[in-house]
């Protein structure tokens, strides 16, 4: 009986152990599979990185200098984000220093420039001094060219910030504009516009940045000598820099397209008298607000935003050329939340701002002017078996035409994911095509004879409007 005993304890207690010991594995086990399922949906460094690319664009389009208080706040915790991200990689320690977290580098550094700039706090500077350093060694080999170059630009503009003066400052822009020369920047201007202003010791021109850079307006040669233009037409190519825009096959981009197209219809309004000034003149990022204050420093009659559509299908086509104001229509609100982008105003919002600004006395004539541009575009491009239609004219809350104080159309030139749009946005011979047809559509805006047209529109013929437009009289 003992022995019964005995064994039964002994056969008990083994359960116990075997069950202890199972408990153990399948906690283990559960342990394994949390930490698994959450290293999974833990953010991996390019997924941070690019979270705190897309916040940096949109506060960029909102408050380009950081001249707003209220948005210094967020300014500075996206440079603290941005500077801890850097020290987490072991960036500063790393030889050979990845493309993304140069740029990451690069931004913060900008960030730092620009609230030193406003604020005056030491430590400002000094972060941006330590984040730019390791950019702008001579033996810094592993940096791609293009950083380097605007590393230089803005380790210079610092200098200038910190000393009030362009001692410290000289070598930075003088071996920026070395490099920048030899591999043909679109920077080069910049450094030698800033070693401009150290000559004549205008260091408020400086902007610490050279993404915020208003472009400079160069009359071309190519305009007749002695002539005295008295229309100004500005052309906007759409997205730049960083911002590409819609992408197609092959890699196609928007922003290529639009500078190009820009590029052409600026070459083919020249010879008439008529002055032409871009936003931008290469592959630079600009903020949508800039654009239409570019045009109203320059007194533009006539604002044109070029850009090429996109569609989840990838199978829409057309041209479309809008003009400002609100819309019920969803496909045109798809269209302006894309192009409006990292703008930081959503459509709802910008609908209730329009209802003001849509009285500012110029809507008729961005009606018309976009009813001629698409006349235009219909007669020369859109022509029957060139499998190129137009979708018309059509209305929307684009951010990039608020504010203008001219007629101002948004000209969508087909879709670049469409295979069959791509490959004509791909030809030379077509890009040529579609600039001929938004000159001309300007050209019968403008007028024949400049004299038909004063300041920003006024008193167009109404000949040339493809159907007359009845305005309300106003009690």
């Amino acid at each position: 009986r003992k022995k019964e005993l005995s064994g039964s304890a002994m056969s008990q207690g083994g359960r116990l152990q075997l069950h202890s010991i199972f408990r153990t594995v399948l906690l283990l086990l559960c342990s394994f599979l949390l930490l698994s399922r959450a290293a999974a949906n833990a953010e991996s460094p390019a997924e941070n990185v690019t979270k705190l690319r897309a916040e940096f664009v949109r506060l960029r389009n909102i408050d380009p200098t950081t001249d707003d208080p209220g948005t210094r706040p967020l300014w500075r915790a996206l440079a603290q984000k941005m500077a801890a991200i850097v020290r987490e990689s072991g960036f500063a320690a790393s030889a050979t220093l990845h493309p993304s977290l140069v740029r990451v580098r690069l931004d913060a550094a900008s960030v730092y420039a620009r609230l030193y700039r406003q604020e005056r706090v030491n430590s400002d500077a000094e972060h941006c001094v330590n984040l730019l350093d390791p950019l702008v060694r001579e033996n810094s080999t592993s940096i791609p060219t293009d950083n380097r170059i605007e590393a230089l630009l803005l380790r210079g503009d610092i200098a200038v910030a910190l000393s009030e003066g362009g001692s410290d400052a000289e070598q930075w822009y003088t071996e920026g504009r070395r490099i920048a020369r030899a591999v043909g920047s679109p920077l080069l201007p910049q450094f030698l516009a800033r070693q401009q202003s150290l000559s004549n010791e205008t260091y408020d021109d400086l902007i610490p940045s050279p993404e915020l850079e208003t472009p400079r307006v160069v009359r071309s040669s190519a305009e007749p000598a002695g002539a005295t233009p008295r229309i100004t037409v500005v052309l906007d190519p759409g997205h730049g820099g960083d911002d590409s825009g819609a992408v197609g096959s092959d890699d196609l981009l928007e922003k290529e397209i639009t500078l190009d197209v820009a590029q052409r219809v600026k070459r083919l309004l020249i010879p008439h008298n008529i002055r032409v000034v871009l936003t931008r003149e290469s592959d630079l990022f600009l903020p949508l607000a800039r654009r239409t204050r570019i045009a109203n420093h320059q007194d533009g009659n006539v604002f044109v935003s070029l850009h090429v559509n996109a569609s989840p299908s990838h199978a829409l086509t057309g041209l479309e050329t809008y003009y400002l104001d609100n819309t019920d229509d969803q496909a045109g609100r798809k269209l302006a939340e894309r192009e409006n982008g990292a703008s930081g105003v959503a459509v709802d919002d910008l609908s209730y701002i329009l209802g003001d600004l849509i009285q500012s006395g110029k809507l008729e004539d961005s009606i018309r002017f976009a009813r001629v541009v698409d006349a235009e575009l219909v007669r020369h491009v859109a022509v029957d078996g060139s499998g190129v239609i137009s979708k018309g004219v059509k209305k929307g809350p684009f951010f990039v035409l608020v504010g203008a104080h001219m007629p101002c159309v948004l000209v969508e030139m087909l879709f670049v994911d469409n295979p069959a749009d791509a490959r004509k946005l791909s030809s030379p011979a077509f890009r040529e095509k579609l600039s001929q047809a938004i000159t001309r559509g300007i050209l019968r805006f403008v007028a024949p004879t400049n004299s038909n047209l004063s300041r920003r529109g006024e008193g167009a013929p109404e000949r040339d409007t493809p159907r007359k437009i009845k305005t309300k009289k106003r009690k």
